[in-house]
């Protein structure tokens, strides 16, 4: 079974026109000159309101399950067309209809005056498995609303995916996903599962000395596609650092489709962690990588394997 820990679903006017017009500028400067708007391919690739999309790409890279993750970017960078609630609510709708294959998280401010509802809301009512903060957006994740979702987390025995490190969007800060305050939130929720988003975007070797520690600490390799592109060894030797850091059974799989996408497409994803398969010289072992691929999602989620999947 291989589970993708990390996706999202939006439509353009589920994002702030705000952080449209910065991916234009990003692309123009990064990337050679590209058309921006609602014209531009790129950001119409990125776009899947019905879900359609991805569980198309699902299918041919044989990833059996993703966890849809919403972006809540709104108090930051100006509300979008489309409220927070109302994608929570189409999200809820897409994901029960894909025969368990994609699974909802919710992903709301902690800033919001309705957070606290809205995230019980998805729990309660729409059956959403886990919690999505994004720290880089501007909030600290030790401050007074944050920590009142790490309590519903709690007692709802969610997960919570964080995003760490730093972020790609105009006012976005990279402070807010220092490993610091992860550290401090593993110690003040032990029995609540945090997922650090592309195994730390900057803060490898802080993220896994936290792992050493906290043994509710996960990370996922989530949007790491361009080094895997670029330089595989390296991308090897980071996820071998994790590996012996704080161990095998703690590291996700994960995509940030479709954003990554735009490196490295899932299937060549998927099977540039498979080549890291050599067990005869111990460096990873087949456990290991079935573990990443999809094992240990399935074990924070609940999610029975198929018996007899090679993955």
């Amino acid at each position: 079974m291989i589970i993708d820990a990390h996706v999202h679903l939006f439509d353009y006017s589920w994002i702030p026109e705000q952080w449209w017009k910065w991916l234009g500028q990003f692309y123009k400067t990064t990337r050679g000159p590209l058309l921006t708007g609602k014209t531009c391919h790129y950001i119409e690739s990125l776009c899947d309101p019905s879900g359609e999309r991805i569980l198309q790409q699902m299918s041919m890279s044989g990833i059996e399950r993703s966890i849809v993750l919403p972006l809540d970017w709104g108090i930051s960078l100006g509300e979008p067309a489309v409220s927070i609630q109302e994608q929570h609510e189409q999200i809820a709708e897409i994901t029960s209809r894909s025969n368990g294959r994609l699974i909802p998280f919710a992903g709301v401010d902690p800033r919001r005056k309705n957070a606290q509802q809205l995230i019980k809301k998805c729990v309660n009512e729409w059956n959403f498995k886990g919690i999505k903060l994004y720290p880089a957006a501007g909030f600290s994740l030790l401050s007074d609303q944050t920590i009142s979702v790490l309590n519903i987390a709690r007692e709802y025995g969610l997960p919570v995916m964080v995003h760490s490190g730093f972020a790609a969007g105009p006012s976005f800060e990279g402070v807010f996903g220092n490993p610091d305050a992860l550290d401090s939130l593993c110690a003040k929720f032990p029995d609540v599962k945090i997922i650090a988003a592309h195994l730390g975007n900057g803060f490898l070797h802080q993220l896994c000395a936290i792992g050493a520690t906290k043994m509710n600490f996960y990370v996922d390799c989530s949007l790491m596609q361009r080094r895997c592109k670029t330089d595989y060894y390296g991308f090897m030797h980071d996820i071998w650092y994790a590996i012996n850091t704080m161990g095998a059974s703690r590291i996700l799989f994960g995509t940030d489709w479709p954003f990554g996408t735009s490196s490295l497409n899932n299937s060549s994803y998927i099977q540039a962690i498979q080549k890291f398969l050599v067990d005869d010289d111990k460096k990873f072992t087949s456990y290991e990588i079935k573990g990443i691929l999809g094992k240990n999602a399935a074990g924070i989620l609940g999610v029975q394997e198929k018996k007899g999947d090679p993955a």
